[in-house]
């Protein structure tokens, strides 16, 4: 799973992915009064990665409405919502965390993101309380319920329903970051729907 942390491409695609979805949301028009959308981006300083690949997450896609002013973020590959660390890193050391944190593993993980002891808490906590209250998690949950491992974090789970033959790790995770879409999102009335990737 580490080695996911430094993949240029990897993050290239997510970059791209953010691209041609803002691109898609923009052609929509404003969701509020339908008129045209003005590029309002904003700069942003997330966590967790090297300096080499700080490239394509220093930009937050985002739209103005030329006529109502009103702001309409889309969803992101790369973000998780307003955190500050990048979705892949938190959904990776989430799932490596598992359900214990001991003082050695946390010393791994620390060194892995950069993360300390609170915020890998928050974390596991926004994944046991936040996201398991989510229709998301029940879709999700019936689908992984045979092979649910209890030891085993809800990410670990989540990652394992996309495994799908031998190289399987950066197509699990963009298909779960796909999933994620819609906790993402900066508003307006109507939000992303939830996707599975086939």
């Amino acid at each position: 799973m580490q080695k996911i942390f430094n993949d240029a491409s990897f993050f290239e695609g997510l970059l791209k992915l953010d691209r041609d979805l803002a691109e898609s949301y923009r052609d929509n028009g404003c969701q509020y009064c339908g008129e045209q959308l003005h590029v309002a981006n904003f700069k942003r300083k997330p966590r967790g990665h090297s300096a080499e690949i700080s490239y394509f997450f220093n930009l937050r896609f985002s739209f103005c409405c030329y006529k109502c002013r009103k702001r309409f973020t889309p969803p992101s590959f790369r973000y998780l919502g307003r955190k500050v660390y990048l979705g892949t890193v938190i959904l990776l050391v989430s799932a490596l965390m598992g359900r214990e944190l001991s003082p050695s593993k946390l010393k791994r993980l620390k060194k892995l993101c950069g993360a300390n002891r609170r915020t890998l808490i928050r974390w596991r906590k926004w994944w046991q309380e936040e996201f398991s209250s989510t229709d998301l998690w029940k879709v999700l949950y019936g689908q992984i319920a045979l092979n649910f491992h209890e030891n085993a974090s809800i990410p670990f789970n989540i990652l394992r329903l996309q495994r799908k033959g031998r190289v399987w790790l950066n197509r699990a995770v963009k298909g779960v970051l796909k999933l994620l879409l819609p906790l993402t999102s900066g508003g307006g009335p109507e939000r992303a729907r939830y996707f599975m990737v086939t």
